[in-house]
């Protein structure tokens, strides 16, 4: 999506700290951001959903695939770009 992403996570450990995890994405992204001398590029809250008893991560997952289908991107999600990381 042109103006936010979505990130399925699954912890590998039970001390793993999501909370932790998009503060240090934040700070690492925004210093390679601002390396090319633009300012802001994250908002300050984030929204998160925690997966309950019950919930299919599959189905979340296609929900995520589904998003730029439903903003009308594009007509399929293989058909959405996505951006290359360096």
């Amino acid at each position: 999506m042109p103006d936010h992403f979505h990130l399925l996570l699954t912890g590998t450990d039970p001390i793993c700290d999501l909370l932790q995890f998009v503060a240090d994405f934040k700070e690492i992204t925004t210093r390679q951001y601002r390396e090319n001398g633009n300012q802001s590029l994250w908002q300050k809250k984030l929204y998160d959903h925690v997966l309950r008893q019950g919930e299919s991560r599959d189905a979340v997952a296609g929900d995520i695939w589904m998003n730029p289908v439903r903003a009308g991107l594009c007509t399929a999600p293989h058909e959405y770009p996505i951006p290359a990381l360096s």
